[in-house]
């Protein structure tokens, strides 16, 4: 075949897609009994055989070389047609498989036959009608990070290779979401089989009462040297007895191997059908699955006696090769062989016709989304394609000014807790165990800004100060606690509240303190500078891999920062160009980069890949714009919101279980993806608790939606959760919110304080019960006091007042 990539045949002006889809989108099911009538009845279990013997090997080799992933294999079906191979992935025992197909048709019957057995099928499923020549699955998954172990594509390759670009955009399809050390596995038709079969047949065509082959006319094979043949459009017609009726595109091997090398594939193996036949069929494991799919027909020797006959009479014209071989073997032991079992000659005819193939992922490669491939090639790109290269249209960044709705008080506020104390999380003495009214907390400076992680607290000071208290068990506090010695008499006297030093850290007459965040055991520090620095010790070390960062430490970012959010055990970070960063615990989906697989200890990225600042990568199904930017971030303790830059909708992610993230389903979103419930109302700011959210819109309203066990949705009578935000009645006009676990707080704009939820650790102020409907807090401190901000810890709750 010709050795330049620059002779794509042109000939056809009906691409394969519109040819394939048009094709099997129209094709209808056959039933049972059709199909064991039909003539290649053995032939297409043979080819279920050989399928299922790739399939079976190639998870056996994943499962070998890559033992953590046993359990978890992901595979992707491209090209699943009508879901013929779904009974394979259960007898492999596959964790999850994607199926896509460019027939919409077919991807709905592969879905419903899933549906129908989803009762004892061990693996769980997606399906996305996709061209795989012409779209990305990318677009169509909630990953953004590798996440197959096996790509498998049966009869499929060979309607690809119209042009390069469609060939091109398969093998990166069949690629991109493959793991380093995956597979990529398929059948297709052998094309210097095939080409030399047609070159000495009149017509350039082959045919028996099977199948046929005849090339198209621009494809010219009478020449001995393949130069004359296209590597891309070389179109023949196949028809397989009423079950194909399609053209199709020859697949020239060496080419195949040189452009999966530029998408990081090395070639494994390929092998025709016969010779893996030979290698694979002397097991007793293959001998019984060849009997159990009926794979080969029994064929006896003809005998002039028909009592000796087990089978019917049969044509045995179309078994000569069976007879040879019968007759060959009864040489040395006479009438020892009377039968064996084949295919008909007309079916191994067509079987030969076709190859298995392996490549292996060796590396990964980057792409650009605007053009084909940005690895170099040593092939020569055609100069139609080349002509029509789309550029990419760089964004001119705009650089934002976040408000981060603090005391805007130059002047500080008071801090008063409500709530356990068993941590001294209050800040008040240890001997103290609780206050069920908001007692104020003795701290020497005049407070700007507080935030509470579940057993701790940190408040920042108007001279720049933190001050920290509460639980330091993993020095979430950023200081050395010395209230901590149990042998001092004095020990429960003592304020259990102290300076944090950041003279080590920061250059405090430059740079100041415009934000803090606590969570679970972790606080950090934001500066006007767009630094940030925290200690902590938490799940992983979200500051330090495995380590504990007694005091606070600096954390390594690309870009400014202008605002930190933080949950129980993540933190999002959003920058001056309105990129969202995050870090920490993605078991959840809480982190919006990262898949369920990977999620939980970062494979073999390890626990850096969680713990290192990176994009989240949201979900760009219902999203129109090719590049969103976020101009803020919200969180609670396990899932997140993003309110997009210029738009008025909202992305978010994390756990639903309860629909907390406004889903009608229970399912964590591991990438973050547009909520509808959300749109047609002006955002100012989202509060979630463990199970449940609370927004605030600009006009002063404010809808809960999530878990209504606890009261904590404050809207009475509520016996299901809610999945969609629903206002809370009888309120004024709202200008701040916070939640807990299980408890709301709404500000007025008097200051005032409404709050509701449960009441097992008093921290809404209203004593041990449960309160269902928002209830004003009332209390010798809070019926003087103006309330500003307000954050909530586990077990307690801590109020800044506006002086």
């Amino acid at each position: 075949m010709a050795n330049s990539i620059e002779t794509d045949s042109s000939t056809s002006a009906v691409s394969h897609d519109q040819d394939a889809r048009a094709f099997y989108n129209n094709s209808r099911s056959h039933s049972l009994g059709q199909r064991n009538e039909s003539k290649i009845f053995h032939m297409r279990n043979f080819n279920n055989w050989i399928k299922s013997t790739l399939i079976n090997d190639y998870l056996e080799r994943i499962r070998n070389e890559q033992s953590e992933r046993s359990n978890k294999i992901h595979v992707f079906d491209m090209g699943c047609g009508k879901g013929g191979d779904q009974l394979k992935w259960h007898v492999g025992r596959v964790n999850y498989v994607t199926f896509a197909d460019l027939a919409e048709n077919s991807v709905k019957e592969c879905e419903q036959r899933y549906r129908e057995r989803q009762k004892y099928c061990n693996y769980k499923a997606n399906f996305f009608p996709l061209d795989c020549t012409e779209e990305l699955i990318r677009d169509k998954m909630d990953a953004s990070e590798p996440c197959f172990d096996l790509v498998s594509t049966q009869f499929v390759l060979h309607y690809s290779f119209d042009k390069l670009k469609s060939a091109d955009r398969f093998l990166r399809n069949a690629a991109e979401f493959l793991r380093v050390g995956g597979y990529f596995i398929g059948t297709t038709v052998n094309s210097c089989e095939l080409v030399e079969r047609c070159r000495n047949s009149p017509g350039q065509s082959i045919s028996n009462d099977v199948f046929s082959v005849t090339f198209d006319a621009s494809v010219d094979l009478s020449k001995k040297s393949n130069e004359s043949i296209p590597l891309f459009g070389a179109k023949y017609h196949f028809t397989l007895d009423k079950v194909v009726d399609c053209p199709e595109y020859l697949v020239y091997f060496p080419l195949l191997e040189k452009l999966a090398k530029q998408h990081g594939l090395k070639y494994v193996e390929r092998q025709t059908f016969k010779e893996y036949f030979d290698a694979n069929q002397g097991t007793q494991e293959s001998r019984c699955l060849l009997e159990k799919m009926k794979a080969l027909e029994y064929y006896e020797r003809p005998t002039d006696n028909p009592h000796q006959q087990r089978r019917p009479p049969i044509d045995h014209t179309r078994y000569t090769h069976a007879e040879k071989y019968i007759n060959d073997a009864n040489i040395q032991h006479p009438n020892s062989v009377r039968s064996c079992r084949t295919l008909s000659k007309e079916e191994w005819d067509m079987a030969s016709l076709y190859i298995i193939f392996a490549f292996q992922k060796t590396h990964h490669v980057k792409y650009d989304d605007f053009q084909q491939s940005n690895s170099k090639s040593s092939m020569t790109r055609s100069k139609r394609l080349m002509n029509t290269k789309r550029q990419t249209v760089r964004r001119k960044p705009t650089y934002l000014s976040v408000s981060l709705n603090v005391n805007t008080n130059t002047k500080g506020g008071q801090v008063l807790a409500v709530g356990e104390n068993g941590m001294t999380q209050l800040g008040l003495k240890s001997s103290i165990d609780q206050r069920k009214n908001p007692q104020p907390v003795l701290i020497p400076e005049p407070i700007l800004q507080i935030a509470a992680g579940p057993l701790h607290t940190v408040c920042l000071t108007n001279q720049n100060n933190i001050y920290t208290f509460g639980c330091n068990d993993e020095h979430a506090l950023g200081r050395q606690d010395d209230n901590n010695d149990e042998d001092d008499d004095d020990h429960g006297n003592i304020d259990p509240f102290g300076e944090v030093d950041l003279s080590q850290i920061m250059n405090e007459d430059d740079e100041k303190i415009i934000q803090i965040v606590a969570g679970d055991s972790h606080t950090l520090i934001l500066s006007n500078i767009g630094k940030v620095y925290g200690s902590s010790n938490g799940v992983y070390g979200l500051v330090c891999k495995r380590k504990m960062a007694q005091c606070p430490v600096e954390i390594s970012l690309p870009e400014k920062i202008v605002k930190i959010a933080s949950g129980n055990d993540f933190v999002l970070l959003l920058s001056e160009t309105g990129q969202v960063y995050s870090c920490g615990n993605g078991e959840t989906g809480q982190l919006g980069r990262l898949n369920r697989y990977v999620s939980e200890d970062g494979r073999r990225g390890g626990i850096e890949r969680l713990i290192t600042p990176a994009p989240i990568l949201y979900n760009r199904s219902s999203i129109k714009e090719k590049k969103l930017f976020f101009e803020d971030i919200f969180t609670g303790a396990h899932h997140y919101f993003l309110k997009v830059q210029g738009q008025s909708y909202i992305l978010a992610g994390g756990l639903n279980n309860f629909h907390q993230i406004g889903l009608s389903s229970t399912e964590s979103i591991f990438f973050p993806v547009h909520i509808p419930s959300l749109d047609g109302y002006k955002w100012k700011k989202f509060a979630g608790g463990l199970h449940h959210t609370i927004g605030l819109t600009v006009d002063g309203k404010v809808y809960a939606m999530g878990r209504c066990h606890e009261g904590q949705l404050g809207i009475e009578g509520l016996t299901t959760h809610l999945d969609k935000p629903t206002l809370i009645p009888n309120i004024p006009k709202a200008v701040d919110i916070a939640c807990g676990n299980h408890v709301s707080f709404i500000i007025d704009e008097k200051g005032k304080v409404y709050s509701f939820g449960t009441g097992t650790s008093l921290q809404h102020g209203h004593g041990e019960d449960d309160v269902k409907t928002p209830r004003l807090m009332s209390s010798k401190y809070m019926d003087i006091k103006k309330i500003a901000n307000i954050t909530v810890g586990a077990q307690h709750t801590i109020f800044l007042t506006k002086e």
